[in-house]
């Protein structure tokens, strides 16, 4: 785990780095501190889903964890104003009717 999430950031910032080269924006203290604790909250939840995968059938720990999908697009239109297409309903829709079939079927 810690080593996939080593080469997961050196890669997306290696890949900021090339698409962003010979620009400079600041960023604000505030962003900062909050892009950092959403950094250090997907962690802890990556080593939450490992840890809860011996406790728990993994069918339902992966269902659980796949309506993050479904929260993250609830988020996006009621609190960012985004707006409610008809790919993020779809995602909802596939996510909602796996993790149902991930519980019947157990």
């Amino acid at each position: 785990m810690v080593w996939v999430t080593l080469l997961y950031a050196i890669l997306v910032a290696g890949c900021f780095r090339f698409l962003q080269r010979g620009t400079h924006l600041p960023i604000a203290a505030p962003t900062r501190r909050i892009g950092v604790a959403a950094g250090l909250m997907s962690y802890g939840l990556s080593w939450l889903i490992i840890w809860a995968l011996p406790l728990a059938p993994m069918a339902l720990v992966s269902a659980l964890r796949e309506t993050s999908i479904v929260f993250a697009v609830v988020i996006g239109v009621v609190f960012l104003q985004e707006r409610l297409s008809l790919a993020r309903l779809a995602s909802i829709t596939t996510t909602l009717v796996g993790t149902t079939l991930l519980k019947l079927s157990r």
